[in-house]
């Protein structure tokens, strides 16, 4: 119904889906946003609103990031939660988080309630630091090795 209105997203919509979630990719960072855009504006006419983004593109995921969204318990549960490791190789980077949303359990301040300034500056601060996380290589090279095994985690919940 929408193909003619927004052509880029109704393809990836066609072709990309997967249970309850897309898998896309683009080769430009233009390209990128063009097609969150029409993503946002496509699935909200129909009813299916996508809610958790992820991307490796810097610009993109500054437009992700600076959505201006106060920062609230709940915004802290809500990012947080969408680091799942297996290995917990990016524990060191996940748990400064962790700590900065227990302290902020203890010292009971409600779940939509705006963080004090000096929380919300380390939220922020932790958020640009996640920045150099798309530095991390993530080729799987293998050499002389004839039996090789690959396992994917993944959640469709």
């Amino acid at each position: 119904m929408y193909r003619q209105t927004y052509p880029i997203a109704a393809k990836h919509i066609q072709n990309s889906a997967c249970m309850d979630g897309f898998v896309m990719e683009t080769s430009t960072d233009t390209a990128a946003i063009i097609l969150y855009r029409e993503m946002l504006q496509l699935t909200s006419h129909i009813s299916l609103p996508l809610t958790q983004w992820t991307t490796n593109s810097k610009i993109l995921l500054d437009i992700l990031v600076a959505s201006k969204e106060p920062v609230t318990q709940r915004l802290l549960l809500k990012l947080m939660s969408k680091f799942y490791v297996p290995l917990c190789l990016f524990a060191p980077v996940t748990v400064i988080v962790k700590i900065l949303f227990q302290d902020r359990w203890l010292s009971g301040i409600k779940w939509d309630e705006l963080l004090p300034p000096a929380v919300a500056q380390q939220w922020h601060k932790w958020i640009n630091q996640l920045q150099c996380m798309n530095d991390i290589p993530r080729w799987i090279g293998f050499s002389k090795i004839s039996d090789v095994t690959i396992n994917v985690f993944c959640d469709a919940s």
